[in-house]
């Protein structure tokens, strides 16, 4: 990746932020409580696939953040996903082992780079 840490951060936070803006009416907040982003080299398996890849971050998440408190986690990434789908989640999981959802971001506010290839971010709500 072309991205410092702290450019990784800014990206990860005005994201949050950004969804924050979307859902508060509705009263849902979305704080970031844990990041992780992967420069090197991918933990899971990736695929254009979008529930595949849904699979594989549910897997990742039950085995590798088991410990981190968290409410929802949501795997981001550049990767174009098949159907030119942006996202996806399992319904009704918030707040269960299998709260995830996986988006693909297009246009990297404020960076100019493609933006980032993996991340990863856990909401606390």
């Amino acid at each position: 990746l072309n991205l410092s840490h702290k450019e990784m951060v800014n990206f990860a936070l005005q994201t949050a932020n950004m969804v924050d803006m979307y859902v508060k009416d509705v009263g849902i907040r979305t704080p970031v409580t844990y990041l992780e982003y992967w420069n090197a080299g991918d933990k899971m398996e990736i695929s254009s696939q979008i529930r595949e890849l849904l699979k594989s971050f549910l897997m990742y998440k039950q085995f590798h953040l088991m410990n981190i408190d968290h409410h929802a986690a949501h795997f981001i990434t550049h990767v174009p996903l098949e159907d030119n789908s942006v996202g996806l989640a399992i319904p009704d999981s918030v707040c269960t082992e299998r709260a995830v959802g996986i988006n693909r971001v297009g246009i990297c506010s404020g960076i100019d780079s493609v933006c980032t290839e993996r991340a990863v971010g856990i909401n606390r709500a």
